[in-house]
């Protein structure tokens, strides 16, 4: 008896196994397998380049590193993913993002290297694997201090980063899009036909990205997730009390070193995030990568726990008698 019960054990242990790895629960040190994050981008995703390079911005009132008052979507989902903390390219890290950048090659009006040139930086002395997250996340730069006014010119460059990337050997892409830039702080002075006109130049970049992800992750073959960045935006802005904030329109008056207003912001400064935003766009972000347990999964785990449960009951019956 004890050798027949001994002899179905590995078996149940093996279907557990294969069940917890199935639905990413069996204490895997990384979700969706992923092990690593490389970010491209602008202050969305800047986790210190700009900072060792200029000491901007200024830390505090702003978290070290980050243009906001705490963690930026790239730390928080690196928490969430259970993957290293990207550190800064200019430290030798994995996160290429400046402030200021923009979709485009060379250096953007502030001096900083474009999307283009950071995937040229990396790429010239790294491949890209399949267990890397790859984010790009770019565009508003283009919108709001170059002028551009076509998003299929920001679109195209967005795609020939990917295309570049794919092409050295990245399978797994994030992609998010923008919020609409007619609603940030920034724009609050200006006539409403200018923050509508933003609003709109928004809206067909993010449908034109969408159809350009999805048309890249075929012709590629790659895996390609478009995060809806503005969807998120919304529903804070509709019930902003279910986020715990209560100022939706204004930038925080401690981004400049005044004092707290009372108010729980959506925006840290005229143009970004507060961390409390930013943890909204790692969790979608998480939830978007990392697919979630299957229904074979879990009646597997369910199956093997009860098979286990009266196998270990059956022997010790056995015993008894």
């Amino acid at each position: 008896m004890t050798q027949n019960t001994r002899s179905r054990t590995p078996w149940r242990t093996m279907i557990l196994v294969a069940a917890l790895a199935a639905t990413g629960l069996g204490g895997s040190a990384h979700a969706g397998g992923i092990t690593e994050i490389v970010a491209f981008g602008d202050s969305l995703s800047d986790v210190g380049n700009t900072y060792l390079a200029i000491n901007y911005p200024s830390s505090p009132p702003y978290y070290p590193g980050v243009y906001s008052n705490g963690p930026n979507w790239i730390q928080l989902l690196a928490g969430k993913l259970g993957v290293a903390t990207p550190t800064p390219s200019l430290a030798l890290g994995t996160d290429y993002a400046w402030g200021g950048a923009e979709s485009g090659a060379g250096l953007s009006f502030m001096g900083t290297p474009n999307l283009g040139l950071q995937v040229d930086t990396f790429l010239a002395s790294h491949n890209p694997n399949a267990s890397q997250l790859l984010t790009v996340w770019a565009g508003a730069n283009d919108f709001l201090n170059a002028g551009q006014t076509d998003p299929t010119v920001v679109v195209a460059n967005i795609a020939g980063a990917i295309s570049a990337l794919a092409g050295a050997g990245g399978t797994h892409f994030l992609v998010p899009n923008l919020p609409l830039l007619g609603e940030l702080p920034a724009t609050n002075g200006l006539p409403q036909p200018m923050r509508d006109a933003l609003d709109g130049l928004t809206l067909a970049f993010n449908g034109l990205l969408q159809a350009e992800v999805s048309n890249l992750s075929q012709t590629l073959g790659v895996s390609i997730t478009y995060l809806d960045v503005n969807g998120e935006f919304g529903k804070i802005i509709a019930d902003p009390a279910a986020f715990g904030l209560t100022n939706v329109t204004d930038a925080d008056p401690r981004s400049i070193g005044g004092a707290a207003d009372g108010q729980a912001h959506l925006f840290w400064d005229t143009v970004h995030p507060t961390t409390v935003v930013h943890e909204v766009i790692a969790q979608a972000a998480f939830n978007a990568v990392v697919p979630e347990p299957s229904s074979f999964a879990l009646l597997a785990i369910a199956g093997t726990g009860l098979s286990v449960h009266l196998g270990v009951g059956a022997a010790r019956r056995r015993k008894a008698a």
